[in-house]
């Protein structure tokens, strides 16, 4: 699972945790792409625009909430 947190410039950030679902939690979070890769502007930008929220991880991943249930 992943959690939202901020950094200390005030970011919003995934942090992985090992925790279980919380009850009625749902979704789950859905990698795009990397921070390196060549159009990652427009695939989150394009995710946005469809609304998923998007985030990047502490390892330069961008994910997406995807409703699941």
């Amino acid at each position: 699972m992943f959690d939202i947190q901020y950094s200390l410039k005030g970011e919003k950030v995934l942090v992985y945790s090992e925790r279980l679902r919380y009850p009625g939690e749902r979704g789950i979070w859905v990698e795009i792409g990397h921070d390196r890769d060549k159009d990652i502007k427009f695939y989150v930008d394009f995710n946005r625009q469809n609304g998923l929220q998007v985030e990047k991880d502490t390892k330069g991943y961008w994910r997406a909430l995807v409703l699941k249930d």
